[in-house]
């Protein structure tokens, strides 16, 4: 009974890396999205270019059409405080070495909440603090004028107990379209190596669309998840001189993929190049999740 008693805990603790109840996925974080400039649009924006420095978590097809020469920036996320709460921070960079081709990186570590270790006699014998990670690297380059290719791949860590860890290799392949104001992608994300042998990454088929007119950008991304389940985010962005920007969104998640329904808010400015980026998640059980960012384009 007490085995039993100390199963549940540890289960019920570790639980902070099922983002989404009835998720059927290994390492489900690594669908989290980084940027807080995107995850304002509920995660729309794939095929954008927006939050750009954290393209080695998305799309770095996008690296050939960056209007600057590059970016970089760092986040913080205070994640579903209102279910399995964690604690994220992450770092992203991209630069364009031409009109052609492009690099990024990327890190990120979160922090669930510490639990204490109870022996199978119901003894108190110390505390675990389980963490997962991410490092990622992203190519991408021009075919043509109009089309691009981008190629990331990523290894994942977790560690659920002093005793318990798992790792994972993914990558990502995606070919993108822009022309004028619209811009179009499809491609392949997080398909790699089974976790423990069992059980599958959280591979999905992505498309994604955005329409830039004037200062409004509209996004809409979708997923099919190939252990079954769909997510579509649509999200749309104001900007103000290029300097201050609106930003809101819808994600639907169905049931049994990672991240669940939510709606999204968040602002951002920008100024010689730095520039400040808030998200804010509203309903479901990632309500009053708060991201915030830092960074320069160059």
């Amino acid at each position: 009974m007490k085995k039993t008693i100390y199963t549940i805990i540890l289960s019920a603790s570790v639980s902070f890396s099922a983002l989404a109840q009835g998720g059927r996925d290994a390492m489900p974080f690594m669908v989290i999205d980084r940027s807080p400039a995107t995850l304002a649009m509920a995660g729309a924006g794939s095929a954008t270019g927006i939050g750009a420095a954290w393209s080695a978590f998305d799309n770095s097809a996008v690296l050939p059409f960056l209007s600057g020469r590059g970016d970089a920036a760092a986040s913080w996320q205070n994640w579903a405080p209102k279910g399995v709460k964690s604690s994220n921070i992450g770092a992203g960079a991209a630069m364009k070495f031409s009109g052609k081709a492009g690099v990024s990186v990327g890190a990120a570590y979160q922090m669930g909440n510490e639990y204490t270790i109870y022996s199978e006699s119901g003894t108190p014998g110390g505390s675990f603090k389980p963490s997962d990670m991410l490092v990622n690297l992203g190519v991408g380059f021009a075919v043509t004028d109009f089309l691009s290719l981008g190629v990331n791949a990523r290894l994942g860590s977790q560690k659920l107990s002093a005793k318990t860890s798992y790792t994972g290799i993914a990558a990502d392949a995606d070919v993108l379209y822009r022309k004028d104001a619209l811009s179009a992608s499809a491609g392949v994300h997080n398909i790699g190596t089974k976790v423990a042998s069992a059980y599958s990454l959280p591979t999905s088929a992505r498309v994604a669309g955005a329409y830039e007119a004037g200062a409004v950008t509209a996004a809409l991304d979708v997923d099919y998840f190939f252990s079954g389940g769909l997510a579509a985010a649509v999200g749309v962005q104001y900007s103000y001189n290029d300097m201050v920007f609106a930003r809101a969104g819808y994600h639907y998640g169905s049931a049994g993929v990672v991240l669940p329904s939510f709606a999204s808010v968040g602002v951002g400015a920008k100024f010689a190049g730095v520039h400040v980026d808030v998200a804010f998640l509203l309903g479901g059980t990632l309500g009053n999740t708060l991201s915030a960012g830092l960074g320069y384009a160059f």
